[in-house]
């Protein structure tokens, strides 16, 4: 297995495993699924998935959104486990929201990721993932926090 030691860090190719001495980054994602015409109780009976957290149309917000994350549901920093989370907890919704979808959704994932300092390198986005989530016409975005 290809490895390296840097300060703080052991890193293996295609995962980063942090040592005692820095504290932990985070990464989480999340399929959010907005709608300009349907309140999200609307969205939500169509999606049948409650959201883990959604906000309505508004003066701030331009769209009803439904937000699923794996913010405190998965304890890695390996950006593939919460897309496969995403992926196998929210398959039906995929099929609802992807690109032709009937009931005119707008789809994103967003991966948040902090880290302790540049130096950690950066989320690698595999062509399985740019393949699933292409296919449903469903834009990333990243979210970086460098301390």
């Amino acid at each position: 297995m290809l490895s390296m030691k840097l300060p703080g860090l052991l890193v293996y190719y295609g995962q980063i495993q942090m040592s005692n001495s820095m504290s932990l980054f985070r990464v989480y994602t999340s399929l959010c699924v907005y709608h300009k015409d349907m309140s999200v109780n609307q969205m939500i009976e169509v999606l049948e998935y409650e959201p883990s957290r959604s906000n309505e149309t508004s003066d701030k917000h331009k769209a009803s959104a439904c937000i699923y994350t794996t913010k405190d549901e998965i304890e890695s920093v390996d950006l593939d486990r919460h897309l496969e989370y995403l992926i196998s907890h929210l398959k039906d919704i995929f099929k609802r929201v992807g690109t032709g979808n009937k009931h005119g959704f707008h789809s994103t994932v967003s991966v948040f990721w902090e880290a302790p300092s540049v130096s950690c390198g950066g989320p690698t986005l595999g062509s399985k993932y740019m393949k699933f989530f292409g296919d449903l016409g469903i834009d990333f975005w990243f979210d970086f926090w460098i301390e």
